[in-house]
C-alpha cells in the first residue's frame, strides 16, 4: 500500500517512476498487480535480477516484517544491492539492522522510509533519484559484510554468550 501511494505522490510531482518486482510477491502484490507503472516478475533467475538491477536507478529494500515489533532480519538482497553503485531506498523500521547500517553510513548511497511513516517513502524514493554518484561511504558500508566482519562479529556475539 505504501509503495503505490508513493508512486502516485511521485507521478502527480511529474517524476515518471516505473516499479519492478523481480521474483515471487507470495500473493502480496496488493494494490501493486493492477497498475500500468508496475510489473511483477515471478522468476528467481540471477541472470534476470541482475539485469534489472543493472539498469535500475534505485533499488528498493523492503523489511517490513508487519506481525513483529522487530526482527533481527536482515533481507540478503540488501547486501547484495549494496555492493553495487545504485542507490538504494530502504523502507524498514528505526531500529533495525538495515536502519543501522543506514545510520552508521549515512553517505553510502542509503535512503531510509521509514515503515511508521507512510508518507516518508516518497520523499526517499526522490532523494535516491537526485543523489549525486558515487558515494563515498559505500565501501566502508560493504566492509560490514565482507567475511573478516563477520566472523568477528560472530566471535563477539559466543564472547556474550560466555
Amino acid at each position: 500500500k505504501e509503495l503505490a501511494e508513493a508512486l502516485d505522490s511521485l507521478n502527480s510531482d511529474g517524476l515518471k517512476i516505473r516499479f519492478i518486482q523481480v521474483g515471487s510477491s507470495c500473493g502480496h502484490a496488493g494494490p501493486l498487480k493492477d497498475r500500468d507503472d508496475v510489473s511483477i516478475v515471478e522468476t528467481l533467475s540471477p541472470g534476470f535480477t541482475t539485469a534489472v538491477l543493472e539498469n535500475s536507478d534505485v533499488s528498493f529494500i523492503a523489511d517490513v516484517r508487519s506481525t513483529f515489533a522487530y526482527t533481527p532480519y536482515m533481507p540478503s538482497k540488501f547486501v547484495y544491492q549494496l555492493f553495487s553503485s545504485k542507490p538504494i531506498v530502504l523502507l524498514t523500521r528505526k531500529g533495525s539492522p538495515m536502519f543501522k547500517v543506514y545510520q552508521a553510513h549515512k553517505d553510502a548511497g542509503l535512503f531510509f522510509a521509514d515503515y511508521e511513516h507512510p508518507g516518508s517513502l516518497s520523499g526517499a524514493i526522490e532523494q535516491a533519484l537526485r543523489a549525486s554518484q558515487p558515494f563515498q561511504g559505500r565501501t566502508s558500508a560493504c566492509n560490514w559484510f565482507t567475511r573478516k566482519s563477520v566472523a568477528d562479529g560472530f566471535v563477539r556475539f559466543v564472547q556474550q554468550l560466555i
